[in-house]
């Protein structure tokens, strides 16, 4: 017989194996069921990009275009050697650390952001 755990967060309970492991903890898994941890990683990262999307303007820099569709904008670095790090990888990370990054980009449409890096190949 399967041991069933509840999820902390949606309180159903589900089998042990619907939880990651995390030795950390007396169980030895996550207290959150995997389905709920993408759920809150999703909507941190969803709602950390809508704020950096509105804190650079919330159009994009090049065609002057807005887009409810917050998949459609990119941030591109203006100068590639100051780059730490690409910015959809931090839409996880604190606002600080966001904001530093994005601080080096424009914010562009995914077609200007291809045609910017065209030219850039092609000069």
């Amino acid at each position: 017989m399967r041991n069933l755990k509840t999820c902390t967060t949606c309180k159903t309970a589900k089998p042990e194996e619907n939880f990651a492991v995390d030795k950390r903890r007396p169980s030895g898994r996550n207290p959150q069921c995997r389905q709920c941890q993408y759920d809150a990683k999703k909507n941190t990262r969803d709602a950390n990009k809508a704020k950096a999307v509105a804190y650079k303007g919330g159009k994009c820099n090049r065609c002057g275009l807005l887009f409810e569709c917050l998949d459609v904008y990119d941030f591109h670095h203006r100068n590639p050697n100051e780059k730490e790090e690409k910015p959809n990888q931090l839409m996880y990370s604190s606002w600080d650390k966001i904001v530093k990054e994005i601080n080096k980009c424009d914010l562009l449409c995914s077609n200007c952001h291809k045609l910017t890096h065209w030219e850039l190949r092609n000069k």
